[in-house]
């Protein structure tokens, strides 16, 4: 398999240093297909300058359901692989948790991988306004979280009329 083309070296991120919603771990949503394609992302990352990468697979009832435990577990092999190719990065994980009844139970047990100490990363329908995001927001506040909205370009409902809905939020 050839290697992509490293980015140009007129393209500089490092002041972003850390880059922490990408699908960098291997085969277990619908981001690197395996160690290889996740290698090729990294030394892609460390070429435009990111220090840190916080992988955020996919958390959903309904398609990627991965536990913290598998999470971590990929984590880890990607980290002795970084290790082993000599990529000059860190790595850690978290998750992109899908609001759904799945992601309301992690909630109550806080069982969420988060990224830092106290942020979850929360992805909601594309296509129709859930009912119950100020619940969830709500929840997580009371658990001691911070949301970060993930796509919140992809939300249609939310900023047709106005953009006072994010700033409820």
């Amino acid at each position: 398999k050839e290697e992509p083309e490293p980015p140009s070296a007129l393209v500089d991120y490092s002041l972003m240093a850390v880059d922490f919603h990408n699908h960098v771990l291997p085969g277990i949503d619908d981001g690197a297909k395996n160690m290889d394609d996740s290698l090729a992302m990294l030394r892609n990352f460390a070429a435009l300058g990111v220090k840190k990468v916080i992988a955020s697979p996919h958390s959903m009832a309904d398609g990627y359901i991965n536990s913290n435990q598998k999470i971590l577990q990929k984590r880890d092999e990607v980290r002795q692989a970084i290790k082993q190719n000599g990529i000059n990065i860190e790595m850690d994980a978290a998750a992109e948790y899908y609001m759904d009844e799945l992601f309301m139970q992690k909630i109550e047990q806080r069982d969420l991988l988060t990224i830092g100490k106290n942020y979850v990363l929360m992805e909601l329908s594309y296509l129709s306004k859930p009912n119950n995001t100020g619940d969830a927001i709500y929840k997580l506040q009371v658990a001691g979280y911070n949301l970060i909205l993930a796509h919140p370009e992809r939300y249609p409902y939310y900023y047709e009329d106005s953009f006072a809905h994010y700033k409820d939020f």
